[in-house]
C-alpha cells in the first residue's frame, strides 16, 4: 500500500498484520485468517484514519473512547499505561463496544499490539467470548513495507 505525499508505513509504526485462529478440536468451526492495519500512535496521517487497530498510550477505557471518537473507522482501539494495564475496545464507534481489561499478566505473555490485533481477528470472526476459549492463535506475519 503507498499513499503519495505521506511517509510510507515503514517509516511510521504501521503495520499489515495477519493473524489466523485455529481451533483445537477438529470439526468445531473452520479457521479464521484475519488481515488488518495496525497502527501505534502517535503517527502521522493518514496512518491513523486508515487504521482497523490503532494502539496508544493512555490513561484508561475513557481514553479509549475518546480514540475511537476521534478515529470511528478503527474497529479495536487499545489504550495502555506501559506495561501495567490495557484497555481493549472492540467494535467501531457509535456500536455498543466490548471491552476488555488486560493486566502485566497478559503483557508477559505478549505485547499490547499483539492483543489489539488478536481482539480484531476475533471480532472479525464474530466469534462469542466462550468459543476465544477454544482457539489456538498465532501471529503469521507483521510486515511494514506495505506496498
Amino acid at each position: 500500500m503507498s499513499v503519495h505525499g505521506f511517509p510510507p508505513p515503514s517509516a511510521v509504526a504501521a503495520h499489515r498484520v495477519t493473524v489466523r485462529l485455529t481451533p483445537t478440536r477438529p470439526g468445531r468451526r473452520p479457521p479464521v485468517v484475519d488481515r488488518h492495519l495496525r497502527v501505534t500512535l502517535p503517527a502521522p496521517p493518514p496512518w491513523p484514519l486508515l487504521a482497523d487497530v490503532l494502539v496508544a498510550p493512555g490513561p484508561g477505557a475513557s481514553a479509549a473512547d475518546d480514540l475511537a471518537a476521534a478515529h470511528p473507522g478503527a474497529a479495536v482501539v487499545a489504550v495502555h499505561q506501559e506495561t501495567e494495564s490495557c484497555w481493549l475496545r472492540l467494535g467501531p464507534y457509535g456500536h455498543a463496544p466490548a471491552r476488555l481489561i488486560l493486566n502485566s499478566r497478559h503483557m508477559s505473555l505478549c505485547p499490547w499490539p499483539t492483543w489489539a490485533s488478536l481482539a480484531h481477528a476475533w471480532l472479525s470472526a464474530s466469534l462469542a467470548p466462550a468459543e476465544w476459549e477454544d482457539m489456538t492463535v498465532r501471529m503469521l506475519e507483521t510486515a511494514t513495507g506495505m506496498r
